[in-house]
């Protein structure tokens, strides 16, 4: 397969590579059609550059920068997908060091298993881990209305102006809607909801 994960990583030299792969694709619904099993990553997916290597200075015009984002995915032969999503942010300015206080990852619980493999954040040489009890999650149901959907929300200590967030979360499929094919939907970018519930961003 061509496409073999989501990177946005902004230094300028790989801009130009990522143009290729983006230009490779124009849609965001990813449906393929597999007699064995699958895996779409990139050869450096666990081989990021460090944190402190970024040039922060070139980003100081944004509220937040998305540095690097990877999503590494693998199909079993039942069509069962396991996606393993790792996104670096770069905070510049209040509204985006309140609006990234806690994040928010939204997922369907009927078709899919959520967790949070790891979240840090970088402050130069300090690295500061996110703790378990931080973690909360939130069933979207009403007294009106069932829904399968959860929020899961977690915070991360010492937020600063030129703070990275750092996090890695995996979501494994439990359903499958098309017998022989597997269907994921695949972004270039990261919402997130403001402060106050005041909408949401997208960096």
């Amino acid at each position: 397969m061509l496409f073999t994960s989501i990177e946005k990583d902004v230094s300028v030299a790989s801009k130009k590579a990522a143009l290729v792969r983006i230009c490779l694709f124009f849609f965001p619904l990813l449906i393929i059609s597999f007699f064995s099993p699958k895996s779409f990553s990139s050869p450096n997916f666990d081989g990021r550059p460090e944190i402190n290597s970024y040039n922060k200075n070139l980003y100081d015009e944004s509220s937040a920068t998305v540095l690097r984002r990877e999503v590494e995915v693998s199909v079993d032969e039942a069509g069962l997908s396991n996606s393993r999503t790792y996104m670096a942010i770069l905070l510049n300015d209040e509204a985006a060091i309140q609006d990234y206080s806690q994040i928010e990852i939204n997922h369907n619980t009927y078709s899919s298993d959520l967790t949070i493999n790891f979240a840090r954040v970088h402050n130069g040489d300090d690295v500061n881990y996110l703790r378990e009890d931080a973690i909360t999650r939130q069933n979207l149901s009403s007294e009106n209305f069932l829904y399968d959907n959860e929020r899961t929300l977690f915070s991360l200590p010492s937020l600063r102006k030129g703070s990275v967030i750092e996090f890695e979360y995996t979501q494994k499929s439990k359903q499958i809607y098309v017998p022989g094919h597997f269907n994921s939907q695949l972004g270039f970018y990261w919402w997130e909801g403001r402060a106050g519930n005041a909408g949401a961003r997208l960096d």
